[in-house]
């Protein structure tokens, strides 16, 4: 890629910069094809129940035991690394910290994303 800078002053003070820039190749995407069904997967149809509700539909495609797994570990590693390489004074909150668990972050992970669509009327 080639690029061309141009500069003036204009009456204001300030300076104008043109730029162009021109590529010496083609830069396209790969398109790949799409040879898979479209729609819910198989699996995550498995897991619903009769009569599924919207959490139903959404707890397996996004929230995997697996994932959750790993943001608790890493939570719990960086609140002992956090506490331990911190002078806390002696009431401080984090003094109070208990390790996380599966079920304390998907409840944090809900409330979070509820967060975000319940309206506040009282601001």
């Amino acid at each position: 890629m080639e690029s061309k800078h141009a500069s003036s002053d204009d009456q204001s003070g300030t300076t104008q910069t043109d730029i162009t820039f021109r590529w010496k190749e083609s830069v396209l995407p790969k398109v790949f094809q799409f040879s898979d069904e479209s729609g819910i997967n198989a699996e995550v149809l498995s897991m619903l129940t009769e009569e599924p509700t919207s959490l139903d539909h959404f707890r397996p495609i996004f929230v995997h035991d697996h994932l959750l797994d790993i943001l608790v570990r890493e939570t719990n590693i960086y609140a002992k690394q956090y506490t331990d390489a911190t002078n806390l004074k002696t009431h401080s909150r984090v003094r109070q910290w208990k390790p996380t668990t599966r079920c304390e972050m998907k409840l944090f992970l809900t409330q979070s994303m509820l967060m975000g669509l319940i309206k506040n009327t009282t601001h």
